[in-house]
């Protein structure tokens, strides 16, 4: 399938990485800094096409992949390609109609994974994906079986409460890990030492409901160990007061889920 990419950042180079590994050929950079589509472009043998057409593609391709962030995409012009190829956006929170009157063909292929350019090869990303046209479904499903990749067709709505779940398990989940090597690195401690740790608590929500798996001082209602915990954090009022709400928190949904 010959791929044309609007936009330079984590997504496009990562999904640009994978489609020209899989056999498909990039044939079209767009975006606003041509320093950045240029470099991009050129690991691909792809043309780039930066600023002086805007984000407006010159090439003719089978599918247009918009790789913007979502208030870009609220803000993109109308496509003048008539007919030509397929187009889609990549964003969880934003609906398939942001295209309309843009594009003939459109639709959704989101990726449903953390994607930094800094690792291009990634052994598991499920995508989401849409159009209005089931054989445009089809291609989606298609070109994503082709890179390997698992994939499941969801609408707007449920693809939006799978882009909320997401911020909770690694947006929320990282500023927590971010909030542990803080406290590590304040106390002069290996923050390393917590790595098995986490792996563990992340296969685990593989394994069961993650609930089952709760344990920790507001599991218990350890009070004592808690007031400790509280203390050492007595000058970051910030993961204090986070510390607090969290607990808080978990003791509820124990007292809901395993009532004594």
């Amino acid at each position: 399938m010959i791929v044309s990419i609007i936009g330079t950042g984590n997504v496009a180079h990562v999904l640009a990485h994978h489609l020209h590994r899989s056999g498909h050929t990039i044939a079209e950079i767009t975006g606003r800094n041509p320093e950045h589509v240029a470099a991009l472009a050129d690991k691909f043998g792809a043309t780039a096409s930066a600023e002086r057409t805007g984000l407006q593609p010159a090439v003719a391709a089978d599918l247009y992949i918009i790789a913007l962030s979502d208030n870009v995409l609220y803000q993109l012009p109308a496509f003048d390609l008539g007919e030509s190829g397929l187009w889609v956006h990549t964003a969880g929170s934003v609906g398939m109609q942001v295209l309309q009157n843009k594009a003939r063909h459109t639709g959704v292929l989101y990726p449903l994974q953390s994607l930094v350019k800094i690792k291009m090869d990634y052994t598991d990303i499920p995508f989401l994906v849409n159009s209005a046209e089931p054989g445009q479904v089809n291609t989606l499903v298609e070109l994503v079986n082709s890179m390997g990749f698992s994939c499941l067709q969801a609408n707007d709505n449920e693809r939006l409460q799978y882009h909320l779940a997401a911020v909770f398990a690694n947006n929320f989940g990282n500023y927590m890990f971010t909030a542990a090597a803080d406290i590590c690195a304040q106390a002069h401690l290996p923050f390393g030492l917590l790595h098995p740790l986490i792996m563990e608590t992340a296969t685990r929500s593989g394994i069961a409901y993650p609930g089952e798996f709760m344990t920790g001082p507001a599991v218990r209602g350890d009070s004592a160990t808690m007031e400790k915990h509280l203390g050492l954090l007595e000058h970051h009022e910030e993961f204090a007061a986070l510390y607090a709400f969290i607990s808080k928190a978990i003791g509820q949904h124990e007292a809901i889920h395993h009532p004594k």
